[in-house]
């Protein structure tokens, strides 16, 4: 058995000038599986996501195409057996997701406080059929939707983050 894994990436960020700043990522990549030198199963992935703020306010928007590996589920239907033992894919989804923020940014010298509202919809395809996880059976449809409320608080020395998978690079006012 052999696998191989590659994630390309791009990622912009605009330093406040004036009062706008911008990011955005795109990023993409594919995995497989081989047995024997021949393809068993391949897996991609997209990834875009930015945002736009101008003063206190920012909003943000992220859109992800990924493909799935489905495996018997455990007891716990939210998780598989670790390590497989095999090439235990039976089937394979297809998750498209966007999800849609919006935020403000109150701070001090001491903290900064940032409350967000976001909506998320989520939609799978089953790929394979017959398989061993079927979404709308598993989730009652196979478009979920997600809602949320919150607040991001940050009080001392900002870290900045090493390396770039997803993480946007932040500045608190």
């Amino acid at each position: 058995m052999g696998h191989d894994h590659e994630v390309h990436s791009i990622q912009s960020s605009n330093e406040p000038s004036g009062s706008c700043r911008r990011y955005g990522l795109v990023e993409w990549g594919r995995s497989a599986d081989y047995d024997a030198g021949e393809k068993f199963f391949s897996f991609t992935t997209m990834l875009a996501e930015g945002e736009l703020a101008r003063g206190r306010l920012a909003v943000a928007a992220r859109l992800e195409r990924t493909e799935r590996p489905e495996e018997e589920r455990l007891s716990d239907p939210f998780r598989t057996q670790r390590p497989s033992s095999d090439f235990s894919v039976l089937g394979r989804t297809r998750w498209d997701m966007a999800s849609l923020r919006l935020s403000a940014t109150w701070s001090s010298s001491a903290a900064a406080l940032r409350p967000f509202v976001e909506i998320g919809r989520q939609h799978v395809t089953d790929l394979d059929t017959p398989s061993a996880f079927v979404s709308r059976d598993f989730y009652g449809s196979n478009t979920l939707w997600s809602y949320s409320a919150g607040m991001t608080i940050s009080a001392g020395t900002i870290h900045r983050r090493t390396g770039a998978y997803g993480a946007a690079v932040r500045n608190v006012h």
